[in-house]
């Protein structure tokens, strides 16, 4: 049985880092996936300003469950380079935040050019991996929309290709991408590292909703993960709600709080 640890990215609360503790501390979650304070990403702040953030975190005693970095949200081709330097920044933020997980994408471009850039995609990662091993980092792949590993079989050929990549898996972003939650949860699961928490309704239009309102099949999901997981296992609240439905919510905080009630409700129902 699964030990559930509910994080979330409270910057859909509030920008400044006050705000996301007090939406954090709110719904009663020790753990944040840390991604920009103050509308600024931690890849252009100084150590001691991150220092800072770690050290109000911990005051508040809460703790970074995954680095919510941009590396690999980028155009494929684009020179590796200067990517690369801000990856070997993205592992310096890891270890300033006291946490062994960085979130990170394959590669942007249209489908075609994507396709038929496949195996840089894989080199790159591959360099990637590598010096986040050596540096006890766990890169762990979001199967994001319009980057090479959206749909499931892209997604399997990224994780199955890269030895010690992790995967998260996001049912939301699978179903936009035109995938099926199903088909995506399997393609993940052999190298599943957490969860990322949205749904997403059939229409074709599609819409972000609350989890368990959509096609995501995320207590189905989650029953799986329970049953399969022995200790402690990341689900990481994405809320996205306001802006998809935002005639549902008063502000940010209400869609905030409401994506982690929908999370918790599917919880209690297991």
């Amino acid at each position: 049985m699964a030990e559930f640890l509910i994080s979330a990215f409270a910057d859909e609360a509030a920008s400044e880092l006050s705000g996301q503790i007090a939406a954090l501390q709110r719904n009663g979650l020790k753990w944040v996936e840390l991604r920009a304070v103050n509308g600024s990403s931690l890849l252009k702040m100084s150590n001691e300003e991150i220092e800072e953030i770690y050290e109000e975190l911990k005051a508040a005693g809460i703790g970074v469950s995954s680095y919510g970095s941009p590396i690999g949200k980028y155009p494929i081709t684009e020179d590796f380079e200067p990517h690369l330097k801000d990856f070997r920044r993205a592992l310096e933020v890891c270890k300033l935040l006291h946490t062994h997980r960085m979130r990170m994408f394959s590669f942007q471009a249209d489908k075609e050019v994507l396709h038929a850039n496949r195996d840089e995609v894989i080199r790159r990662l591959s360099v990637m991996q590598k010096e986040a091993s050596a540096a006890g980092i766990l890169l762990c792949h979001e199967n994001e929309k319009k980057i090479y590993g959206e749909l499931p079989a892209e997604a399997a050929d990224v994780l199955g290709s890269v030895p010690g990549l992790r995967g998260i898996f996001d049912a939301s972003n699978c179903l936009e991408a035109g995938g099926t939650a199903s088909e995506g949860f399997a393609a993940t699961r052999p190298y599943l590292e957490y969860l990322h928490i949205k749904d997403h309704d059939a229409d074709p239009a599609g819409r972000v909703v609350p989890a368990g309102e959509g096609a995501g099949c995320l207590p189905e999901i989650l029953r799986e993960v329970n049953a399969s997981v022995d200790g402690e296992f990341f689900l990481s609240v994405e809320p996205h709600l306001t802006s998809w439905i935002p005639e549902r919510f008063p502000d940010k905080n209400a869609a905030f709080d409401a994506a982690v009630n929908a999370l918790k409700t599917l919880l209690a129902k297991l």
